[in-house]
């Protein structure tokens, strides 16, 4: 696997594209120390709610965000 750059798993590390509709597309994302949801929805253009919804399995109701855990964030590119 090739080195990670800020959390994002490059693209030629994925088998597949995780999906992408009407200008938004699904990307894993390694939290880093210091990442928030506040701060990761700012980074990705989405929100907390939309975060929270798309990882509810991983995050199992907390906000608490640890390094190393791996999220799916739909990053939306329409500005």
């Amino acid at each position: 696997m090739s080195e990670q750059i800020n959390g994002i798993i490059q693209e030629n590390d994925l088998e597949t594209v995780n999906g992408g509709v009407s200008g938004i597309m699904v990307i894993p994302y390694v939290v880093q120390k210091g990442d928030t949801l506040n701060s990761l929805a700012k980074k990705f253009n989405t929100t907390v709610t939309q975060i929270k919804k798309d990882n509810a399995r991983v995050l199992k109701g907390s906000t608490k965000l640890t390094p190393g855990m791996l999220l799916n964030i739909a990053k939306n590119s329409k500005k």
